[in-house]
């Protein structure tokens, strides 16, 4: 944003405040109006704090509409409409309408709008907008697995409906020359990039080359680490040369504002709701992020924003702590001038999550073996290869796969295979693997020592994870630390080597419980009606695709990579076999209605986008029903997790999150954050009013060992 359109929007959201100031308050805000007013005024007449400096601009923003009435929904779809699509009844869904006006206005947008509510359209109308007012090249960013069906239906679709007239080039080619040759073409439109692209080492060359005077950003969260490199890149050129900056997501963040701070200050500039100074920001994530302090803690010096929200939200319970700070900040970003959020509008589906939970019959095999390769892990923390397992956030992985049946066991190589594939000789191969298995048994001894000193020897703080205790012994900070354990790591060093042979990963599988009552499930299903069965890891869905196809199902595999038999509505009656994670983004596949999700996500973000694949408008099913196969205790506690993700997303974004709207059948079991993290699961922490949300909806929060046979 230039500093000369930054000083006319400051001077605009002064006068509109002042305006603001002048009109009748609502009797109920009445004397908080008149406080808020002689603290809002004090600080601007000599406080250069500029902390209060900050507060005081964001208070001063101009507050929008969260919403349009439906006449204004009607004028703004009237007046871009193509008149055919217009006649038969084609109408802009409200975050749409709202998104463009929006733009217009401080030509940028910051969009938390929900899964489902018509991004890629928000997108293509704003690229529009720029070509119309003159902006020769614009950049469209987009998850990899989205372009295709951008390019093959979604651009098609709506230039049916609205005028669209800008060119769209994709920037693609295996190889550096390609890829420059097209961003040199000086080809005026908008270029659309998926952002694994902006991971190249040429990435920096292919912006400067397109010299992009807008850049959109679709799915923005794949931009939230901002040291990763993608991010440092289009970041930089941003910064240096000031396009017009969009941003859509529905769902901006994992764990607080260090996810989208850098997204939202070049979206908006000075009409950010955020502090503009990265410290600042930061200082208030300390309050609004997951990890902040118990809502005990008072507000202090950012009680002005909570009394900025009384006066404008008088109906509202905003206690002068950390729950009133953070119900106060979502309603001035969802009330912020250029911030389009969904909030809690519905899609106008009703949306169910069933559990199917699965019973042992006599026929299964495999089964207590499975149950007690759990057992190991949980009560003594070694894993089916009998490695010695670190810290109970490891368990994880383990039981993510043992959950579901099969575990990746860890092997050797065998000396002929290492020597060939290092184009050693066998005898040097021989010896690589004897120094390999020594090093990994000392690994082994140091990693059980290291455990029972962080379980159960009560370490110091500073020193109470695996790697401050590692990064404590090399910097010889070893006060407090067992002799024992720093012989035990300078050992594990001195036995490592460079080009150490690591050991291959095999799956193997135990017991096919979840696989077959998934393929049941499929066998019931209507006749010539398809389904979506999402699953995580590879050899699941290699799995799943077997039993099916055994059973005489017609199914459709749909791994990681480009596929496009997954978005084709002509295989609505197939079964679809699908990775989470290589679909569950992006994808309209609105035509399928039965979804059963073998490994439920632990992410609150991937869940969310995962239901926002059929629960989205344009579903034609009056109901969905989601079905997961939450059987052992890992199950439970992992849903409970990402639901209480959920939560603490929802209150701090303000974008209605499907897993705790939505109906279940039966209810899940919830448990609190702390005893969430007892078992490894790293939950987000809640304050008191988001935990009650919870408790209100879901009853008590339970207490049950992490077992897996109960």
């Amino acid at each position: 944003m230039t500093k000369k359109l930054g000083q006319k929007l400051a001077s605009l959201a002064r006068l509109r405040a002042q305006q603001r100031q002048q009109e009748a308050v609502p009797p109920v805000g009445a004397a908080i109006a008149g406080r808020v007013a002689r603290k809002i005024e004090s600080a601007r007449r000599g406080n250069t704090n500029p902390d209060v400096q900050e507060i005081v601009r964001i208070c001063d923003l101009p507050l929008k509409p969260r919403a349009l009435s439906p006449d204004q929904i009607e004028q703004i779809s009237r007046e871009n409409i193509l008149a055919q699509a217009y006649s038969k009844g084609f109408r802009f869904l409200e975050p749409q309408a709202h998104a463009i006006t929006a733009y217009d206005e401080i030509n940028g947008l910051f969009g938390p709008v929900g899964v489902g509510w018509g991004k890629t359209g928000i997108a293509l109308m704003i690229a529009e907008r720029a070509f119309r007012k003159g902006f020769e090249t614009t950049i469209l960013l987009v998850p990899p697995s989205v372009v295709s069906q951008l390019v093959t239906h979604d651009i098609g679709w709506w230039r049916e409906r609205v005028l669209l007239s800008t060119p769209f080039h994709v920037i693609a080619g295996k190889t550096k020359e390609q890829r420059l040759r097209m961003a040199r073409s000086k080809r005026k439109g908008c270029y659309i990039l998926p952002y694994s692209m902006l991971s190249t080492a040429d990435s920096v060359e292919l912006i400067q080359e397109i010299a992009p005077k807008l850049i959109i950003c679709d799915e923005a969260h794949n931009l939230k680490n901002f040291s990763a490199a993608r991010t440092r890149r289009l970041m930089n050129y941003i910064t240096a040369k000031a396009p017009e900056v969009v941003v859509l997501s529905g769902t901006i963040t994992d764990k607080g504002v260090e996810d989208y701070h850098h997204l939202i200050s070049c979206a908006l500039g000075d009409n950010s709701p955020l502090p503009l100074s990265h410290m600042q920001a930061m200082q208030w994530g300390t309050v609004l992020n997951s990890g902040a302090l118990p809502s005990e803690t008072q507000a202090g010096p950012l009680m002005p924003l909570i009394d900025w929200a009384r006066q404008n939200y008088p109906n509202e319970d905003l206690p002068p702590i950390v729950s009133g700070f953070r119900r106060a900040y979502r309603l001035r970003l969802t009330s912020a001038p250029g911030v389009v959020a969904t909030g809690d509008q519905e899609i106008g589906v009703s949306l169910t999550i069933s559990n199917l939970k699965i019973e042992k019959p006599e026929t299964w095999t495999g089964y207590d073996e499975l149950v007690g390769f759990m057992s190991l892990i949980i009560d003594e923390y070694v894993t089916p290869n009998g490695d010695e397992i670190q810290y109970p956030i490891h368990t994880h992985k383990w039981l993510s796969e043992l959950s579901c049946g099969f575990y990746n066991e860890l092997s050797w190589p065998e000396p002929g295979v290492l020597a060939a594939r290092k184009n050693i000789t066998l005898e040097a191969a021989y010896e690589q693997l004897k120094a390999a298995m020594k090093h990994h048994g000392a690994q082994q001894k140091y990693n059980k020592e290291l455990r029972d000193f962080l379980i159960y020897k009560n370490p110091p703080p500073g020193i109470d994870t695996p790697r401050a205790v590692g990064l404590a012994i090399h910097n010889d900070n070893i006060g407090g630390l067992p002799e024992k354990l720093v012989n035990l790591w300078y050992k594990v060093k001195e036995l490592d080597f460079e080009g150490r042979p690591e050991r291959d990963s095999r799956a193997v599988r135990v017991c096919a419980y979840k696989i077959d009552a998934a393929v049941h499930w499929a066998q019931q299903l209507p006749q010539g009606e398809g389904a979506i069965i999402w699953y995580y890891h590879n050899e699941v869905g290699v799995w799943l695709v077997e039993r099916a196809r055994e059973a005489g199902l017609d199914v459709i595999h749909c791994p990681a990579g480009e596929n496009d038999e997954i978005r084709d509505p002509k295989n609505s009656g197939k079964i679809l076999v699908a990775s989470v994670m290589a679909h569950g983004e992006g994808k309209n596949l609105q035509f399928m209605q039965h979804q059963f999700v073998v490994q439920w996500p632990r992410s609150a973000r991937v869940a969310q986008q995962m239901l926002g694949r059929c629960h989205r408008t344009g579903q034609q099913a009056d109901e969905l029903i989601v079905w997961r196969s939450d059987s052992s205790n890992f199950d439970v506690l992992n849903f409970a997790a990402c639901l209480n993700d959920a939560v603490y997303q929802q209150q701090t974004t303000g974008v209605r999150q499907k897993m705790v709207f939505c109906g279940y059948d039966p209810l899940p079991m919830v448990f609190s954050p702390e005893f969430l993290s007892e078992q490894g699961l790293r939950p987000h922490d809640l304050t008191p009013e988001q935990k009650q949300m919870l408790l209100d909806k879901f009853g008590d929060f339970q207490e049950r060992s992490l077992r897996s046979d109960d």
